[in-house]
């Protein structure tokens, strides 16, 4: 299983980015898919990816097949499977102090690379 990282976690790096009163938030999205291997198609389009965390490589033929298979066991009336998404996004006002760097921009926008957002989160 995948471990991410807390969305307390990253209100607090945006604290410590110099931006002040977080405000994170959660949703729940469901998208249905006509078989298991269609979820997988749509995971590796967005990037996601499985990390175990016992340092294995490539997951083995068989193991993908009893997994697609136990998928199966969620399949709906309607003859679909269902993969439930949850995105966390937030914002924060950022304080003067942080306006002075070369990232300001003349609208007010604070612009940060996902790189320097992780290390910031990964810091808390």
């Amino acid at each position: 299983m995948n471990t991410f990282i807390d969305m307390h976690d990253v209100g607090d790096a945006l604290i410590r980015a110099g931006f002040g009163q977080p405000v994170m938030d959660v949703e729940y999205f469901t998208l249905t898919y006509p078989s298991p291997m269609g979820v997988l198609q749509d995971l590796k389009a967005i990037g996601a990816t499985f990390a175990p965390q016992d340092g294995r490589g490539l997951t083995p033929p068989g193991r993908l097949r009893a997994m697609l298979a136990a998928y199966e066991a969620f399949r709906q009336a309607d003859g679909r499977v269902p993969a439930t998404y949850e995105v966390v996004h937030g914002h924060a006002w950022a304080a003067p102090e942080v306006f002075k760097g070369p990232e300001r921009k003349r609208n007010g926008v604070y612009e940060m690379t996902l790189d320097e957002f992780t290390h910031q989160v990964r810091k808390s």
